[in-house]
C-alpha cells in the first residue's frame, strides 16, 4: 500500500504538489533522503542549517491510482482555481454590469447598517480598536481573486496615507469555499498581495452574508467594501469587485471608484 500526500507551501497559498511516501513515511523519489511526513507535517531534513516546513493534507491511495485521479486531487486541494475568483456569479458581463452601475448604486440599501458589530470576531493578531477609529474601511477579499489582488494594494495606500489621521484598514478574508483555514497562511497571503494592515477572517462567510450577500437583493461580487463612520455606520459602498488609482483607460472605471472613495474618507476624517 502505498501513500500520497499534497504539499501546500506558503510561498504559494494556492498551489499543491502530489507527491507519494514509502512505508517508513519518506518522500519517494530522487529527494527521498531528503523529506518525511511527521504528525502529518511534512518535514525537509536538508544536510544545511536550513529547515523548511510545509503542512500537508496526507491521503491514502493504492499504486493503481490513475494519474488523473491524482490530478484531481490535487486540483480540488487547491481551493477552485477559476471558480474561487470573487464574482458571486462567474458570467463577466455581470461582473462589468456591477462595475458600470458605480458605488452609489448597488448597495444603496446597506447605507446606514451598523457593520461593525456584524464584523468577524476572529483576527489575525491582535485586533484593532475600531471604537475609537474616526473612519473604517472594510474591504473583503481572497487570495484567489484577481479583483482582489489588483485592490488590495490600493487599501493598503490608502492605510498608509490616512491612517495618522484616524482611518482604520480592515482585511475581511472569505475563502472561497467557505471552510476552516490558517491564521499564518491568511496572513501571508495578505502580504503577498500587498496589504500590511488589520486582517479577519470570516471563514464561514457569517459576516459577508450578513453585511452584504443576504442583506438586500441579489449581489454580483463577494469582493465588497465599505466605508464605516465613527459610529459604525457604513457610509459608502462600493459593490465590487475592483478598484485602485491608475491611468491606463482599460480601468478609467476602477480608477474613478478609488477617487471617489478616498473623497469619502477624506470627508468623514475631516468630521
Amino acid at each position: 500500500m502505498a501513500r500520497f500526500g499534497i504539499l501546500r507551501g506558503t510561498r504559494g497559498v494556492t498551489t499543491s504538489v502530489v507527491f507519494m511516501l514509502d512505508r517508513s513515511d519518506r518522500v519517494s523519489g530522487r529527494d527521498r533522503r531528503d523529506a518525511r511526513l511527521r504528525d502529518g507535517i511534512l518535514i525537509a531534513m536538508p544536510t544545511s542549517d536550513t529547515m523548511a516546513r510545509r503542512s500537508i493534507a496526507p491521503c491514502c491511495s493504492s499504486l493503481r491510482l490513475s494519474v488523473a485521479a491524482l490530478l484531481c486531487l490535487a486540483i480540488a486541494c487547491v481551493g477552485g482555481g477559476a471558480d474561487a475568483e470573487s464574482p458571486v456569479h462567474d458570467d463577466e458581463s455581470s461582473v462589468e454590469d456591477a462595475r458600470d452601475d458605480g458605488p452609489s448604486g448597488p448597495g444603496a440599501d446597506v447605507l446606514g447598517l451598523p457593520a461593525r458589530d456584524l464584523l468577524p470576531a476572529r483576527w489575525v493578531g491582535e485586533a484593532p480598536n475600531l471604537n475609537d477609529a474616526r473612519a473604517v474601511l472594510v474591504r473583503f477579499w481572497t487570495d484567489t481573486c484577481p479583483y482582489c489582488r489588483a485592490s488590495l494594494p490600493a487599501v493598503e495606500q490608502l492605510r498608509v496615507e490616512h491612517g495618522p489621521r484616524g482611518l482604520v484598514t480592515v482585511g475581511v478574508y472569505h475563502p472561497k469555499p467557505p471552510r476552516e483555514v490558517n491564521e499564518t497562511i491568511v496572513e501571508i497571503a495578505a502580504r503577498r498581495l500587498g496589504y500590511y494592515g488589520p486582517v479577519a477572517i470570516d471563514q464561514g462567510w457569517e459576516s459577508l452574508r450578513a453585511i452584504w450577500l443576504e442583506s438586500g437583493p441579489s449581489r454580483r461580487a463577494t469582493s465588497a467594501s465599505f466605508l464605516l463612520d465613527r459610529d459604525g455606520r457604513v457610509r459608502f459602498v462600493h459593490p465590487g469587485p475592483e478598484f485602485h488609482p491608475g491611468d491606463d483607460p482599460s480601468h478609467a472605471r476602477c480608477a474613478a471608484d478609488f477617487t471617489a472613495l478616498e473623497a469619502e474618507i477624506e470627508s468623514l476624517l475631516a468630521e
